[in-house]
């Protein structure tokens, strides 16, 4: 009876453990369109530097 005990144990932790992983997992891919937005902001306010700049030499 214990061995059985014990090795339902082993294999709830071998699930948890699992479930766990997919949780970090998924937590990691819900922040990517937050850093994806963030690089895209970045990206915007380069173009528009680079776009004054350009501006700037066609007035020449």
């Amino acid at each position: 009876m214990i061995r059985h005990i014990y090795a339902h144990n082993n294999g709830i932790n071998d699930v948890n453990s699992q479930v766990l992983g997919n949780m970090q997992q998924i937590d990691s891919l819900a922040t990517t369109p937050t850093r994806i937005s963030g690089y895209l902001s970045n990206l915007q306010g380069g173009l528009g530097e680079q776009d004054a700049s350009l501006s700037n030499l066609n007035q020449f």
